[in-house]
């Protein structure tokens, strides 16, 4: 019975803060009602924003981008939801979205976490509406919002 409420808790937990991640304005509001934001998080001084999936090249591309600079750029990255792409179209900060076939980054994220599945985490159907919830946000914002002549701006 504990094992089914533990998996019920997770399971709604990683749903909340899915939806929250689609919604900028209400991501952001919770991670500020929770604590000052960390450095990884878009501010309004962010020179750019790289974000993805977990398992789908963030860290390489992120320290390698950083590494090949001539100068300290104030990256967002490694937060993992949509919110931060969204809230780079809203600020017209550069963005990086990192895609992964959706099957290959759930299974990816879910071998990494492994130890905690045993424990009741999240299964590979549930990581799979993760990634397509993030995709289809960015997607969205570019198809229905002002982000497709931001974006056609800079090409």
């Amino acid at each position: 019975m504990k094992l089914a409420i533990d998996n019920f808790v997770l399971s709604t937990r990683y749903r909340a803060v899915t939806f929250a991640s689609t919604r900028p304005a209400l991501y952001y509001g919770l991670r500020d009602m929770t604590g000052p934001r960390d450095a990884l998080c878009i501010q309004p001084d962010t020179e750019l924003v790289i974000e993805g999936y977990p398992r789908s090249a963030n860290s390489t591309t992120a320290y390698g981008f950083l590494d090949r600079q001539p100068r300290t750029v104030k990256l967002a990255h490694h937060k993992h939801h949509a919110a931060q792409l969204l809230r780079a179209v809203e600020l017209g900060v550069p963005a990086v979205m990192l895609i992964r076939r959706p099957k290959e980054a759930a299974l990816s994220n879910l071998a990494l976490r492994e130890e905690a599945r045993r424990r009741g985490g999240r299964e590979q159907r549930q990581a799979q509406l993760g990634y397509i919830n993030v995709l289809s946000a960015w997607l969205a914002s570019l198809i229905h919002g002002d982000a497709v002549g931001r974006l056609s701006a800079r090409a």
